[in-house]
């Protein structure tokens, strides 16, 4: 009588096609792990962004132009709007879309209206093809 549970069988043969594959490609049951997660990425490709880049420069400019006008430098800006100095120059150079909120807070840290920050943005941005 088979001990074996229900099913075990069709897995052992499965995985002894793999080991014959991978010795056949001379690899190892090792090496082939490796490549397998060599081979899965998760996220998105390198150097690709989830918005697009116009409006963010046009907004980390609109930014940078009304810091520089006030005479205020990057740190306290982004110490007055609650976050780190390096993600407000990421904002500044359109690496980085704000959320809403930080929009928010960015525009009270300049002492403006986020109505504002957003039509001068406008006016910079090309024009977007409406489809």
């Amino acid at each position: 009588m088979n001990n074996k549970p229900a099913g075990y069988k069709n897995v052992e043969k499965r995985q002894d096609k793999r080991v014959k594959f991978n010795v056949a490609a001379g690899l190892t049951i090792h090496d082939a792990f490796n490549m397998k997660k060599l081979m899965t990425r998760h996220g998105r490709p390198p150097g690709t962004t989830t918005f697009e880049t116009g409006p963010a420069q046009a907004f980390g400019n609109v930014v940078r132009k009304r810091r520089m006008e006030q005479g205020v430098a990057q740190e306290k800006l982004a110490q007055l709007a609650g976050i780190e100095r390096s993600h407000m120059g990421k904002i500044e150079r359109g690496k980085h879309m704000p959320s809403l909120i930080l929009i928010l807070r960015i525009a009270r840290a300049l002492d403006c209206s986020s109505a504002d920050l957003l039509t001068a943005m406008e006016r910079l941005m090309p024009v977007m093809d409406s489809h």
